[in-house]
């Protein structure tokens, strides 16, 4: 699903740490190539009250969102740490 630019107004309240989009519904979708994926993000819904005082359903940036987590744990570890024997 693709999804808009980024809100200005929540980008500057936030000091320039939320990049908040609106879903663009089904008929945005696009078939790419594969190799034209250059990073994966995920997009978390919230409801932010905006500065006009109107709270809209809106999805902010996850840049990483646990898969670079779930490869950092103990088994991951290939430090040498285990006994030999």
């Amino acid at each position: 699903q693709l999804f808009s630019d980024s809100n200005p107004d929540l980008y500057e309240l936030s000091c320039g740490t939320l990049l908040s989009c609106k879903a663009l519904g089904k008929q945005s979708l696009q078939l790419i190539d594969i190799t034209d994926i250059l990073s994966v993000v995920g997009m978390v819904p919230h409801s932010p009250k905006l500065p006009s005082g109107v709270i809209e359903n809106w999805f902010f940036v996850v840049e990483k969102s646990g898969l670079e987590i779930a490869n950092s744990g103990p088994e991951a570890d290939d430090g040498g740490d285990e006994p030999e024997g």
